[in-house]
């Protein structure tokens, strides 16, 4: 019974570990915990219920208001990640929204839980999905941290030349202990200070001494001089992707976001302080016009990305800075979704 006894000791000095760990957490920890965490469900209004923000969940079930029935407008559909979905920003705060206010000829809804990414080159069928959602024109506010997953995951054979630099070798075991916390981390993440706290200092090794996204890729978009093969190889996927859809499909745009690192000189200062990784080229857009560059070789759709055209100002003014548990240099706030917006309107990008 010996070793009963010693599992039971070792389960309780965890239990008070965690218990004394959970305790200072919540009185000393400088953000919100549950700001990234999983939404709550408003069902009675159909919102997912943020710190930031509400989203709404239309009855089609994407992440947006009502579209026009019937529709009298032509209708572009922008698709992308968290950013799109408007992290740190909530409705009706979104590019979207600010965009239907700056050019209300054009009905710009949002399709952010739309799979696009995936369905690029894939068996999807995305044409019918424009025509039974009446989509004129599909546009991808592209992220950053979309160019690692667009080298390395796209669907392509990739050879060990063009996959070895940054590409986690053993990716499927990574998958495989995420996936097999995810339920905990569900659960915990937000909810538990100190769950939350331990989980942003290994996202922070992860970051500042590998120089990995959550993803398990390094960040190769930080480090254009470094990884500019790899990059290249990302915008080469993007536009085979694209070329691999029906012919019938409505045109798809891309506009590439910034990070914060790239549009403040504060931030940049900050965030190298804080030991993130990044060449001097990034600083210049060279991430961006080696993507850009290399796309256009192979696809004549448009492409466009947006520069430091945001008023210099201080770390936090137009991205999320420190109000949860994760370094973030990549979600606009709701002044950063209004600016760019605004570019997007004066520059009519994919307009």
């Amino acid at each position: 019974m010996n070793w009963a006894k010693s599992i039971s000791f070792n389960l309780l000095m965890l239990l008070g570990i965690a218990t004394i760990g959970e305790f200072i957490t919540r009185f000393s920890v400088d953000y919100q915990s549950n700001f990234y965490a999983i939404p709550t469900t408003s069902k009675e209004t159909s919102f997912h219920v943020h710190p930031y923000g509400n989203i709404p969940i239309n009855s089609k079930g994407f992440y947006d208001q009502e579209w026009n029935t019937p529709k009298n407008i032509i209708r572009y559909a922008y698709f992308g990640d968290s950013v799109a979905y408007g992290v740190g920003a909530g409705y009706p705060y979104r590019i979207t929204e600010y965009l239907d206010f700056l050019e209300s000829d054009i009905e710009h809804v949002n399709i952010s839980g739309f799979q696009m990414f995936k369905s690029l080159g894939s068996s999807e069928n995305v044409s019918d999905f424009a025509k039974d959602n009446s989509i004129d024109k599909f546009i991808y506010l592209m992220n950053l941290n979309d160019i690692p997953t667009l080298a390395y995951a796209a669907n392509f054979d990739l050879t060990e030349k063009e996959a070895h630099k940054a590409f986690i070798k053993d990716l499927s075991l990574f998958a495989k202990v995420k996936n097999l916390f995810s339920p905990i981390d569900n659960k915990l993440r937000g909810k538990s200070h100190f769950y939350t706290y331990l989980r942003l200092q290994l996202k922070n090794i992860m970051m500042k001494y590998l120089n990995l996204g959550s993803t398990g890729f390094e960040s190769i978009e930080l480090k254009p001089d470094k990884y500019s093969e790899d990059i290249r190889l990302s915008a080469r996927n993007l536009a085979r992707s694209i070329s691999e859809l029906n012919d019938d499909i409505p045109e798809v745009c891309i506009i590439i976001l910034p990070y914060e690192i790239q549009i403040s000189k504060e931030a940049s200062n900050i965030y190298h302080e804080k030991g993130i990784g990044f060449d001097e080229g990034f600083l210049n857009f060279r991430t961006q016009e080696i993507f850009i560059s290399e796309f256009r070789k192979y696809s004549n759709n448009n492409i466009y990305y947006l520069n430091n055209s945001f008023p210099e100002n201080n770390i936090g003014e137009y991205f999320v800075y420190n109000l949860g548990d994760r370094i973030d240099f990549n979600h606009p706030n709701r002044e950063g979704h209004n600016l760019i917006a605004k570019q997007i309107s004066d520059r009519r990008l994919c307009l």
